[in-house]
């Protein structure tokens, strides 16, 4: 019935009355400390359970559900590989088996064990939605879509079987169906932050990049250190020319993301790209306003900065403008044959390039035009 509280007194008030309490007791007291989150407890219990009876399998299953909630990824394995080995006809056994692989992405490992559980219970909704995922992990979208499609049959109301259908479906291009899934997979369970980011994925694939919004800050809302979400929703308000915003959101999620995150270094691309071009336009507005000792600081530490990117190849060149403009005219034939050597071909543009006036009876000048020319 859900009422965990309850269970666990009553257990205890029973293994508390008998002075030789029975093995089941501890182990039922252990999945439903399980159930509650209690890992550390439960697993306190089912130790207690397995050594009063060594081949009660239910005990090494469930402590191997409360081990793979604390992350103890090896040792839940070891208990489940000793679940099917006591009752090889226990479907949960192997279903839990394939769960383990596919957290480590052993794919079609996962899915043998989790086609021995259907093959053993036919209506085990988790085995076929998590041999959907595994099908998915491998973009066998087809097969993946028949597990969850499966599953749904079973159970219409299993909610990571809507998601993942909806990413499957999403992977084929079937971007309306997709949303319909994680629709209804929020309907079922609102509380869940993955169907709102999916759905929100979706529609920015399909421009619509202020429904997208709204779904990350739902998914947000539900979980605020949600890396992929806040990097979404930063690159959907990018799209929308909130750069201030969506600099905010990028941010945030290199903040909240793990340090292995294999989205790290876009992000960073992305908030180094902006940066780039916030220096890039304050360096122009200077040069407009004539300040051209204080741009030529600006544009060269972008080519310092970003040596080989096409911002560096312009910011040579405008370094060049500003010198000339100066009447520096050494430095400005340096650095227009630097902006020359990283990249710039444009000939006829420096020809009638106002800023370069100062420069045309230079020889220099002269021999630069004629090579780019010749290029």
């Amino acid at each position: 019935m859900g009422r965990f509280d309850e269970a666990i007194a009553t257990y205890t008030t029973a293994i508390d009355l008998s002075p030789t309490a029975d093995w089941r007791l501890f182990s039922n007291r252990g999945h439903a400390r399980s159930d509650k989150g209690l890992h550390d407890a439960a697993i306190d219990d089912l130790d207690k359970a397995i050594s009063l009876n060594p081949q009660s399998e239910h005990s090494y299953l469930v402590r191997g559900i409360a081990k793979f909630a604390k992350g103890l990824r090896q040792e839940a394995a070891a208990d489940w590989e000793k679940t099917v080995e006591l009752d090889p006809t226990l479907a949960s056994g192997w279903g839990y088996l394939g769960v383990e692989k596919l957290s480590r992405g052993l794919f079609e490992a996962a899915i043998k064990d989790l086609s021995r559980a259907i093959e053993l219970d036919s209506k085990n909704a988790s085995a076929l939605g998590n041999r959907g995922y595994a099908h998915y992990s491998l973009d066998l979208y087809d097969k993946a879509i028949a597990d969850f499609d499966q599953a749904l049959a079973v159970d219409p109301n299993h909610v990571n079987s809507y998601i993942g259908r909806g990413a499957a479906k999403r992977s084929k291009g079937l971007t309306d169906e997709a949303i319909k899934d994680y629709t209804q997979a929020i309907q079922l369970n609102p509380k869940d932050e993955l169907p709102w980011y999916n759905r929100g994925i979706a529609k920015d694939a399909k421009g619509h990049h202020e429904d997208a919004i709204k779904d990350y800050d739902e998914a947000i809302r539900l979980l605020p250190t949600y890396p992929e979400a806040l990097a979404n929703r930063g690159n959907a308000k990018a799209r929308l020319g909130l750069i201030d915003e969506a600099v905010l959101d990028w941010e945030k999620a290199l903040q909240a993301a793990p340090q292995g995150w294999s989205y790290r270094v876009e992000v960073r691309d992305r908030l180094a790209a902006r940066g780039l071009d916030v220096v890039f336009k304050e360096a122009n507005r200077l040069h407009g306003l004539k300040q051209y000792a204080k741009a030529i600081l600006l544009f060269k530490g972008i080519v310092e900065s970003h040596p080989g990117t096409p911002r560096a190849i312009d910011s040579a060149y405008n370094v060049a403008c500003g010198y000339a403009l100066l009447g520096q005219k050494v430095e400005a034939l340096d650095w227009l044959e630097k902006s020359a050597d990283i990249g710039w071909k444009d000939a006829a543009h420096i020809e009638h390039d106002l800023d370069m006036d100062s420069l045309r009876d230079e020889e220099r000048y002269r021999k630069l035009v004629e090579r780019l020319k010749r290029k």
